[in-house]
């Protein structure tokens, strides 16, 4: 995860110039060590064997596509929280974006990235979930990591493509939402990553 507490009780993002400290999670509050990794970005980590639900573990491209998403998400105006944490419920929203539809009134959007399987089910209780939270949607995007076979496939080539993948094609009638975040990434940016403008809630 990018996000974890201070000894303060403020959210900070892991980096390699953040000052070493102690650090809790956001969701069950047990310490987490940042690690400072050559291949991965920055990022914090339960001790082995934590049952926290966020202690699982990011993959690499799953981290580096959440720090994507944010970047691209503020550079086009929006109050954006990475790993907004909903405690009671056990849930974290990888990005949280609040867009603006009229003076002072937004609509909450939860942006969830999959680098792995994940069953239609499972997806679909955490949209309820979102809902229930009040985020007015959940947008379901994957990384090239679990659409490669399509993306790589040579012509006229038969490819299984994932349960989840289709669940989202169908329900949003706009095809299959993919992000290359090691691409997207090596793009020409300007912004600093950041957690950005803190949501409400």
């Amino acid at each position: 995860m990018f996000i974890a507490a201070d000894s303060q009780g403020q959210r900070v993002q892991a980096g390699r110039d953040l000052a070493a400290g102690v650090f809790s999670c956001p969701m069950c509050e047990c310490r987490v060590f940042l690690r400072r990794g050559v291949k991965v970005n920055a990022h914090f980590a339960h001790a082995p064997g934590s049952d926290c639900p966020t202690a699982e573990g990011d993959s690499w491209r799953h981290l580096l596509a959440k720090q994507v998403l944010a970047e691209e998400f503020a550079t086009r105006g929006y109050r954006v929280m990475t790993e907004r944490p909903r405690q009671a419920e056990g849930r974290r929203v990888d990005v949280a974006v609040a867009v603006e539809i009229a003076r002072g009134r937004y609509r909450l959007v939860a942006v969830e990235v999959q680098d792995a399987a994940i069953r239609v089910d499972t997806m679909k209780a955490r949209t309820r979930l979102d809902r229930q939270l009040g985020y007015d949607a959940t947008a379901w995007l994957f990384t090239s990591h679990p659409a490669a076979a399509l993306m790589n496939a040579a012509p006229d080539v038969e490819v299984r493509i994932p349960a989840e993948m289709l669940w989202v094609a169908r329900r949003f009638n706009q095809g299959m939402p993919v992000i290359d975040p090691v691409q997207e990434k090596t793009r020409s940016r300007s912004i600093a990553v950041g957690i950005g403008v803190p949501l409400t809630g």
